[in-house]
């Protein structure tokens, strides 16, 4: 605690001391994105739902990893287990986080041993947009394997096109509640009139442990244990330009984290000893070109190296306690390449190979399948874009095979998908748009559905999965007060067939995987989005999202469960962000809400899972320190009303807490 209060005096002395010397700059938000395309994509005209956060929009979000920062999206559902080393995983429309699919610069995400990404440990401080679309992603020239998920995130950490014409530094320093301490540097520069180079990196540690309710005694508290994380974050960017139309892009990532895995609080119990250990390593490289004036070739590969290290001292069946080694890696490759025809169409073609291998190495277990899975994915795509119809149809071929070293290997999968995707302008100024949308795919099971010990089942069949997607969205420009304002509203109907679930064996102590699960699903999206104008040195923006999400387990007509809601999914969610300038100043206040929901089994009091909101202030001071530095001090207080609420069943969330700190660019 001493720690903490010494950053927190010399967090406050830097802010006192920079008011006298800086003055404010400030960046629009803009409701255009872009996915690594050099026209943008307007989320208006957009033949899916788009939604987009800003680098401006995100840092004012109260923690600095990417599963927060989407909680402000609207048809998401975050589970997150609680506490920094809680896993939190992301589920668009009720599909399940295996259909959301993650680009980070151009290039998945994955994960075959899990099959969905843990966001909680992907920090948003290098990011410059966080980009979502519901359904078929329209651009044309992206890897195969982008077409083959049910949402696709993109993260955007840098821009190498933007003009660099010296060298950038930008440092910064945070800390808070429950003994944080984050600082980061981030340096660019150019070589040479071709090179443009990025290094940046970050070192996080909290103890976690925060306090709260005790379940059995509602007038007594405890603090969250073996809840402590310590990270590193390395991250090298290069572009290599040989002219405006032909790019060379390389990016090196090294991630290393240490932390406890806190459990769920059961009564009286508020232990936890399991500990994992991670080092992450990838390196991929992207090359553009464009050839003649109507074709573009984009040719990317990508190497990941991902080792685990879980421990458990007190797992009962072993007087030595468990632990369990996985080494995971990946070789990928993808070529893809669009090209027009005529004034009209537009035809994308790309195909990606990779190979994905889990080894794991333990004490107590039979020796480990050790599996070794052949992917290929084929995309193949028709754009048409008029005046006011924009339309593309689409199929993707998901070929899978697998070899193990012991037991039996998996069946193979092949399959071939549809899309389809329709917008209309009715208006001759595109401020109004219609769509229409239809979407075919597979997940297939991840190597701990196939081979997890005593639970694995080989003989599982991909889940097969169908999208509905009916949509407005609308844009206005008035002359008065009000810059502009726009809305989209959006109704889904999504239907899973051969649901992956666990299910007891002989007895509850032993569970195994079944493909019997269906699963249907339907909804409403809303965004408002206005922004006005500046008028006196102050402007204001306020962003509102609604979801209503009817998502049923209707797999078998005679159980008690039949035509419920499913576990930990709420009829109805939002979020709201309201963000004001007042000269130097800047301020935000956003809040996220929950209906009541359920957790797994019947419907009834005993697990029900409370609605909650929570609500955050965020406060800077850009300021001018001298003709070529440039500081923001900051303060975020989270959760301001102190509510004592839960996303998972007995995992409390933290009350509560602030963050200060301070940004310098050179």
């Amino acid at each position: 605690m001493k720690k903490q209060y010494r950053y927190i005096i010399l967090f406050i002395f830097i802010y006192a001391v920079s008011i006298p010397i800086c003055f404010a700059q400030q960046t629009d938000t803009l409701p255009n994105v872009s996915l690594h395309s050099k026209k943008p994509i307007n989320n208006i005209t957009a033949q899916v739902p788009v939604q987009v956060l800003q680098k401006n929009e995100i840092e004012k979000i109260g923690n600095n990893n990417v599963a927060d920062a989407v909680k402000y999206f609207s048809g998401v559902l975050v589970k997150d287990y609680g506490g920094l080393g809680g896993l939190k995983t992301v589920s668009v429309r009720s599909l399940g986080a295996g259909y959301t699919g993650v680009l980070y610069d151009g290039l998945p995400i994955c994960d075959a041993q899990a099959g969905q990404v843990d966001l909680g440990k992907i920090a948003t401080q290098q990011l410059n947009q966080i980009q979502l679309y519901s359904g078929q992603v329209n651009n044309l020239l992206l890897p195969a394997r982008s077409y083959a998920y049910g949402a696709v995130l993109a993260l955007q950490s840098w821009d190498a096109t933007d003009a660099i014409s010296k060298t950038q530094t930008t440092i910064s320093l945070q800390g808070g509640s429950f003994g944080l301490i984050n600082p980061a540097a981030q340096v660019s520069f150019k070589t040479g009139n071709k090179f443009t180079h990025r290094v940046n990196g970050s070192y996080q540690y909290s103890n976690g442990n925060y306090p709260f309710t005790v379940y059995e005694n509602a007038a007594a508290t405890q603090k969250r244990q073996n809840d402590d994380m310590q990270t590193i974050r390395l991250e090298y960017d290069m572009q290599y330009a040989f002219n405006d139309s032909n790019t060379l892009q390389i990016k090196a990532y090294h991630y290393q984290s240490a932390q406890g895995l806190p459990g769920g609080v059961i009564i009286y119990a508020n232990n936890s000893s399991q500990r994992l250990s991670n080092n992450n390593n990838f390196l991929q490289a992207r090359w553009q070109k464009n050839i003649k004036h109507n074709t573009r070739v984009l040719l990317s590969a990508k190497y990941n190296y991902d080792y685990k290290v879980y421990r458990d001292p007190d797992f009962i069946y072993s007087t030595n306690g468990l632990e369990n080694k996985y080494r995971q890696q990946e070789m990928y490759v993808s070529a893809a390449a669009d090209k027009k025809l005529f004034s009209l169409f537009t035809l994308g073609l790309s195909s990606d190979y990779f190979i994905n291998s889990l080894q794991r190495k333990d004490k107590v277990f039979t020796p480990f399948a050790s599996p070794v899975r052949y992917n290929w994915i084929s995309h193949a795509a028709l754009q048409a874009n008029g005046k006011k119809i924009q339309a593309q149809a689409g199929f993707l071929y998901y070929h899978q095979q697998e070899k193990v070293k012991t037991g039996n290997a998996a069946v193979g999968i092949k399959r071939l998908n549809p899309a389809l995707s329709l917008a209309w302008q009715p208006l001759q100024d595109k401020e109004l748009s219609l769509r229409l949308s239809y979407k075919s795919m597979i997940r297939p099971p991840s190597f701990d559905d196939l081979y997890y010990t005593l639970v694995g089942n080989t003989s599982l069949k991909p889940e097969q999965s169908q999208q509905w997607n009916l949509g407005i969205a609308g844009k206005k420009i008035f002359p008065g007060f009000v810059q502009w304002a726009s809305i989209t509203i959006d109704v889904y109907h999504n239907l899973v067939r051969e649901k992956i679930l666990a299910v007891p064996r002989q007895n509850l102590f032993q569970w195994t995987m079944l493909n019997i699960g269906k699963v249907q699903a339907h909804g409403l999206d809303a965004s408002l989005l206005f922004k006005t104008k500046k008028i006196h040195a102050w402007n204001a923006q306020l962003r509102v999202n609604y979801s209503y999400q009817k998502s049923l387990d209707v797999s078998d007509n005679g159980s008690s469960l039949y035509k419920t809601q499913l576990p930990y999914t709420p009829v109805h969610s939002g979020s709201m962000m309201w963000q004001v300038t007042v000269h130097q100043l800047e301020l935000s206040v956003s809040g996220l809400f929950s209906s009541y929901r359920y957790r797994l089994g019947d419907p009834i009091a005993d697990n029900l899972v409370k609605e909650w909101a929570s609500f955050e202030v965020y406060a800077a001071h850009p300021f001018q320190a001298s003709k070529n530095i440039y500081c923001k001090p900051f303060v975020s207080l989270n959760n301001i009303f102190n509510q004592q609420y839960e996303v998972i069943r007995f995992y409390p969330m933290p009350r509560f807490n602030y963050r200060l700190g301070i940004t310098i660019h050179l």
